[in-house]
């Protein structure tokens, strides 16, 4: 197939046999017993002049082709492509990630336009946002690859989107187009014959060469590996440190927002009627949507809950796998100066959000220190509690020690640092 008549250069061809698997890290995936075929090429070149079904250009949240790549696409296709966008959309601003779908214009072999709104890195602070900055990098290309799945597509040409103005890092955005083409396997849709081309087409031989260069391996070592190298590349740009408490045991330590974690379980702070406790709750509660906060109400048709309890529920909106709500114990249920007994209520709730997790196969786990935002839970005993939880952890000789992942995720300077310190100790 000649993409750009005599003269393309091909920096790799990689065919891939790819079979559907599931992994720990996928929520809500699809199994299935359908392979795929998909062929990936990188070539230099004009995206416009490929002899491809289909390409995908980067647009900004006003759909407005005055700059890069869609101003080169607007002069190849026409005006008409961005008119029908307007009328798609009302011409209202869009959010990162979406994906509209559109015809060709004037291109003759191109029948379809795939634009998708790209994240901008620097908009997205600490790791929870850059992780959710690549999240919907991932989720848009994934959308891609459905939409050419559903139309029986088999030649797609898209450029490095995410690079370039957008600022993510080649090697970030290697890994996310790597990791959502070995998603796709579990899209429904997939028939075993399905044959897909993908060719990453850009006129930088350069960026060109250094996303090519490790996709094969990500290809290989498969979804979570390619995850996980997601989180560390991440967790090495930001200069976050993860501590091994024990083998096979991590804690890591950050700023950021929790409602935004990903990767396992939640846990957060409610009250015995289960209404959030603290921002941090408020915020899960707020993403999570109406078919959350319905399934609390009811927990408490069906059950009373009191201080150290853990409810569990379904993550809604969220992109996390599991949401554990710990009930706070009661100011008016101790006197003042009985903080053994928050503390106490307060090990418990850690202890049995933990089994609870676990319960649910989930060996990764998110969460705040709990008690801090309460009015009436000084930091010093909020900390004073995870750290008799964490030691009780360290010394688990049962089902506990089964846990992989802890991350601490907190808004402010001053408990991360003590967070830090918590756990440096914990460590030697």
């Amino acid at each position: 197939m000649k993409l750009f008549g005599d003269k393309h250069l091909v920096l790799d061809v990689i065919p891939l046999q790819l079979y559907c698997v599931g992994t720990d890290l996928d929520h809500g995936s699809v199994d299935c017993s359908s392979t795929v075929n998909i062929s990936v090429k990188f070539l230099c070149g004009r995206i416009t002049e490929c002899r491809v079904q289909a390409i995908v250009i980067s647009e900004n949240r006003k759909l407005d082709p005055s700059g890069g790549l869609a101003k080169a696409v607007l002069k190849a296709v026409g005006s008409s492509v961005w008119v029908d966008l307007k009328r798609q959309t009302g011409g209202r601003v869009q959010e990162p990630g979406a994906v509209l779908f559109t015809n060709g214009g004037a291109l003759k072999e191109i029948k379809h336009i795939i634009h998708i709104v790209t994240p901008i890195w620097a908009n997205y602070e600490n790791r929870t946002g850059k992780m959710e900055c690549l999240y919907k990098l991932q989720s848009a290309f994934l959308n891609c690859l459905k939409y050419c799945v559903d139309k029986s597509l088999t030649s797609v040409a898209l450029p490095a989107i995410g690079t370039g103005n957008c600022g993510i890092p080649a090697r970030l955005c290697c890994l996310v187009y790597a990791s959502a083409l070995i998603k796709i396997q579990d899209y429904r849709r997939l028939k075993e014959e399905t044959n897909l081309q993908v060719y990453f087409v850009d006129i930088s031989e350069t960026i060109l060469t250094s996303i090519s260069k490790d996709f094969n391996k990500v290809f290989s070592s498969g979804y979570k590996s390619a995850a996980d190298q997601i989180s560390n590349e991440v967790e090495k740009d930001l200069g976050i440190t993860c501590h091994n408490i024990r083998e096979g045991f991590q804690v890591k330590a950050y700023k950021g927002d929790i409602s935004l974690f990903r990767e396992g379980s939640i846990i957060c702070t409610v009250n015995k009627d289960l209404t959030p406790n603290g921002r941090d709750a408020e915020e899960i509660a707020q993403k999570a949507g109406a078919a959350y906060r319905q399934k609390l109400q009811v927990f408490l048709r069906t059950s009373k809950y009191k201080g150290g309890q853990v409810a569990e529920a379904v993550p809604g909106n969220l992109s996390t796998h599991l949401v554990i709500h710990c009930i706070i114990p009661s100011k008016k249920k101790w006197p003042v100066g009985r903080e053994d007994h928050y503390s106490e209520k307060l090990i418990s709730c850690y202890t049995n959000a933990f089994q609870t997790a676990l319960k649910q196969r989930k060996t990764i786990v998110a969460l705040s220190v709990l008690g801090l935002d309460s009015d009436y839970l000084n930091m010093d005993l909020c900390f004073s509690a995870l750290k008799d939880a964490l030691d009780t952890l360290l010394e688990s000789s049962d089902e506990m020690t089964s846990l992989k992942q802890l991350h601490i995720i907190c808004r402010e300077d001053n408990v991360l640092y003590r967070i830090e310190a918590l756990l440096s100790k914990l460590a030697k």
